[in-house]
């Protein structure tokens, strides 16, 4: 069972591994990086410490982001 687990486990981090060797130049692809990372910290931040998140400051900073990766 755990060889078959680490296997698995193997497979998944040689994905990641091949997927960034073949984008890390694409700014799109940092882009998707740092917007996964955004809402995975804003999740994380209004569930363990009540944080309020307002829907228009969240957008520009996206926006924000996103407009410097595009250049």
């Amino acid at each position: 069972m755990m060889t078959k687990i680490k296997k698995v486990v193997t497979q998944f981090f040689q994905t990641i591994a091949a997927t960034f060797k073949a984008n890390y130049t694409k700014a799109s692809y940092w882009a998707q990086i740092i917007g996964s990372v955004l809402v995975i910290g804003l999740a994380i931040a209004t569930v363990f410490f009540n944080v309020s998140i307002d829907t228009n400051t969240v957008l520009l900073i996206i926006t924000g982001v996103g407009a410097l990766l595009a250049f």
